[in-house]
């Protein structure tokens, strides 16, 4: 069963599951993202199948938020602190 709560990060309420973040799927997708031998393209498809894994719809929200937080755009380095951040809140090993 899942654990669902709410984070802040960065002043954006972001969605949270246990047991997604415990996921062997998460975990994989996870791993594709600290690879230091995967090119700039696997590693953003990876954060992007994270958003969709971890936030499902509410990515959008999250991702507008950011941009509006960040002058209208969201930028590569932006989104992987945000993300960076959500992880370290939320407890998430990498």
């Amino acid at each position: 069963m899942s654990e669902k709560n709410t984070v802040k990060v960065e002043g954006i309420e972001a969605p949270y599951d246990k047991v997604k973040l415990g996921d062997v799927r998460f975990v994989l997708m996870l791993g594709d993202l600290n690879d230091d031998t995967l090119e700039d393209a696997a590693k953003l498809s990876a954060q992007a199948q994270i958003m969709r894994f971890l936030f499902g719809g509410e990515r959008y929200r999250i991702l507008d938020e950011l941009a509006e937080s960040n002058g209208g755009a969201v930028d590569a380095d932006a989104f992987s602190s945000w993300l960076a951040a959500y992880f370290e809140a939320v407890g998430a090993k990498n």
